[in-house]
C-alpha cells in the first residue's frame, strides 16, 4: 500500500503502469463504490467519469402560452445522464387533448437543454392517431428549459411547420427517445 493508495506492483515489489488487472473473467470483485470519478483510458479531465444518473420523468403536453383540458391515459418516460449528455425515452397517450395557446411542446425533461446551439433537433418520434393528417414529427429543443416543441410535416416535399389546435386528439399516441446535451 502506497501512501495515496493502493498500487499495482510487479512480483518483485516494483510499481507497475497499465499491466495489472483488478480482478478477472472468473475472479470478479462484485461492487465498486467511489467518492469520486473514474479514469477511463487516460488521465485528463475529458477521460474521467465523475456522472452517471438513471432515473424517470413523466412527459406532458404544454402549450407555449396556455394549455387547459389534458388527460393521459399514459404518461411514462426514463432517462440515463452521463455527464452533461441525457437521453430520454418517452410514451404518452391522450385520453383528452384539451386546448392550447401557442406552440405545443413536450414538457417534463428532466433537465434542461443547454442554450448552444440555437436549434437543436431531438430524437425519433412514433405516433398513432394524430388529429390531423400527418407524415412525420420531430422535437426542437427550447434552450435553457426542459422543454422541446413539437413540428410536423405534413408532405414529403413540405417544409417543418407546428401542429395545429386539433394534433393533439383525444386518442394521440406519441413516443420515442431523443439525446441532448444539458448545462449540468
Amino acid at each position: 500500500i502506497g501512501n495515496a493508495g493502493v498500487l499495482p506492483t510487479d512480483s518483485a515489489g516494483a510499481n507497475t503502469n497499465g499491466v495489472s488487472d483488478l480482478g478477472a473473467s472468473s475472479a470478479k470483485w462484485k461492487d465498486l463504490y467511489l467518492g469520486g470519478g473514474v479514469h477511463l483510458g487516460g488521465t485528463g479531465t475529458a477521460n474521467k467519469m465523475d456522472d452517471y444518473e438513471e432515473g424517470t420523468w413523466t412527459p406532458t403536453f404544454v402549450g407555449s402560452s396556455s394549455e387547459s383540458g389534458q388527460n393521459y391515459a399514459n404518461q411514462d418516460g426514463d432517462y440515463t445522464k452521463i455527464g452533461n449528455v441525457v437521453h430520454c425515452r418517452f410514451a404518452i397517450t391522450m385520453s383528452a387533448g384539451g386546448t392550447f395557446s401557442g406552440y405545443k411542446m413536450l414538457s417534463g425533461m428532466p433537465f434542461n437543454i443547454e442554450a448552444a446551439p440555437n436549434t437543436v433537433h431531438l430524437g425519433s418520434l412514433y405516433f398513432v392517431n394524430a388529429g390531423q393528417h400527418v407524415i412525420s414529427i420531430g422535437l426542437q429543443g427550447y434552450e435553457n428549459d426542459n422543454k422541446a416543441y413539437l413540428w410536423i410535416k405534413t408532405a414529403a416535399g413540405a417544409s417543418r411547420e407546428y401542429p395545429n389546435t386539433s394534433f393533439l386528439s383525444n386518442t394521440l399516441q406519441i413516443s420515442g427517445s431523443f439525446t441532448y446535451q444539458t448545462l449540468s
